[in-house]
């Protein structure tokens, strides 16, 4: 199976918001072979720092070769006032990379870009994290208690946190969002965890599976869809 990269933008034409969201999947997510060549070394790419070159290269294929014309069109054309940008696992990592690329690139202002991921895997390393956080403002990792993956590929192999953290410290997370959780920088919430860590709690939040977002997300901006993807190495 080849690695894919997809992407989704969605409008509101009311209020002239810009909603993103991005999937990513390995060639073989099972396979330490695969996972050493996605992310071992880091790959120096558009802006500061280094990252994944899984995530350098569905940056380049999709954000850069297919998504971002059509979404500079759609900013223009609207006057986007709002953007949220969204992925879960690597898609939550990928789309770390086009909010900072979206912000470098001066195609909306940063206090106008929100990023919000559930079970983000690291993106790249220290000075990529530092840019990240002087032009992200408002960014946040949903992050489950005792999940691995947010802790992967880790701090020893060279890679940094990025964004606010928002740990749910009690499994079964209430879908109102209020309560059972704790807002931190980098992992100084997670990190102190140590109870054994598994993947087993990466792919429900809010007591819905993440699957199940997209179409939430289709629901609440209610203009057509513009799907791209999926962009494939």
């Amino acid at each position: 199976m080849d690695a894919s990269f997809s992407g989704l933008i969605v409008t509101k034409s009311k209020n002239k918001d810009v909603a993103l969201s991005f999937r990513a999947n390995l060639p073989d997510p099972y396979s330490p072979e695969s996972w050493n060549k996605s992310y071992l070394p880091l790959k120096k790419w558009e802006h500061e720092g280094k990252v994944s070159s899984f995530l350098a290269e569905g940056c380049k294929d999709l954000w850069l070769g297919v998504m971002r014309k059509r979404f500079q069109n759609i900013v223009k054309n609207a006057k986007t006032k709002e953007v949220l940008i969204t992925g879960h696992y690597l898609g939550g990592a990928l789309a770390a990379l086009v909010a900072l690329d979206i912000v470098k690139g001066d195609l909306v202002k940063n206090d106008s870009v929100t990023v919000i991921t559930l079970g983000q895997m690291m993106v790249g390393d220290k000075e990529f994290a530092k840019a990240y956080e002087e032009k992200i403002e408002n960014s946040f990792r949903v992050v489950h208690k005792l999940d691995l993956i947010s802790l992967v590929p880790s701090e020893e192999n060279g890679y940094a946190f990025n964004g606010n953290e928002v740990l749910y410290d009690k499994i079964g997370m209430q879908m109102n969002g209020t309560t059972g959780y704790k807002i931190c920088k980098q992992n100084e919430c997670s990190g102190k965890q140590i109870r054994p860590l598994n993947s087993t709690q990466n792919d429900v939040y809010f007591k819905k599976n993440v699957t199940t977002y997209v179409a939430m997300l289709r629901e609440a901006y209610i203009k057509p869809a513009i799907c791209a993807g999926p962009g494939r190495r």
